[in-house]
């Protein structure tokens, strides 16, 4: 600052010196100290214009950028954790069948035993034959699906704790929107797991009704018989 007001002066005197009277430097006292007022005010401005613009691009940057938040706790692991069922409960039903369940299949199968279909009818159209086969799957796979599902709910659980233990470490708005986001796509997840348990129950119902339906049928075609 010493040497921009040294400046100022070399300047004013310059300017106001007439030529005849070079050799002796004369300046106007108030002038001078009015310039110098003049040009702090100035370098305030620019001080307080240069604080804002800092201040607007630190404002732009906390709300862009990628932070990774999408792949947090949701890598290869926790994808294949998400299906561990197949995308439809025919399909269920169909490995249940095969035995692609492994361990956990074969412990109801043993849990609940069953018998051969022929031992009810050697007509495997017979309602009885068919409510049975029914009955047999879909309860299994419930079983096998139910306990699969619940199985992973203790990860899930993992994850949104971790995930929760982040929020405290975001250093910008970008990224904790991003973690938001994140944790409500875990929910959206657990809540889909729900929705499928719920579909298992109304499948166990719907069989239940199925076999009021098939002993109420089987009791009208016996006393319908002529004697």
């Amino acid at each position: 600052m010493r040497n921009v007001k040294l400046l100022l002066i070399g300047l004013f005197t310059f300017g106001i010196m007439s030529p005849g009277n070079a050799a002796m430097p004369v300046y106007d006292a108030s002038s001078l100290k009015q310039a110098i007022m003049e040009f702090q005010q100035l370098k305030k401005q620019y001080d307080m214009l240069k604080q804002q613009y800092e201040e607007l691009v630190a404002l732009k940057d906390s709300m862009t950028g990628s932070y990774g938040m999408g792949i947090l706790l949701n890598g290869s692991e926790e994808t294949a954790s998400r299906r561990v069922l197949p995308q439809t409960w025919q399909e269920v039903v169909e490995m249940q069948k095969q035995g692609f369940y492994g361990d956990l299949l074969k412990h109801y199968s043993q849990l609940l035993p069953s018998i051969e279909p022929n031992l009810i009818s050697v007509n495997a159209k017979d309602r009885d034959v068919v409510g049975y086969k029914l009955s047999k799957g879909y309860t299994q796979s419930a079983f096998a699906s139910t306990e699969a599902i619940y199985n992973q709910l203790d990860k899930r659980l993992k994850t949104i704790e971790g995930l929760v233990g982040r929020i405290d470490q975001t250093q910008n708005i970008k990224e904790a929107t991003d973690l938001n986001s994140r944790i409500v796509a875990e929910t959206g997840f657990i809540s889909l797991e729900m929705a499928r348990l719920s579909s298992l129950q109304l499948s166990l119902q719907a069989v239940f009704q199925n076999e009021s339906n098939r002993e109420l049928e089987n009791h009208s075609e016996f006393f319908s018989k002529p004697k």
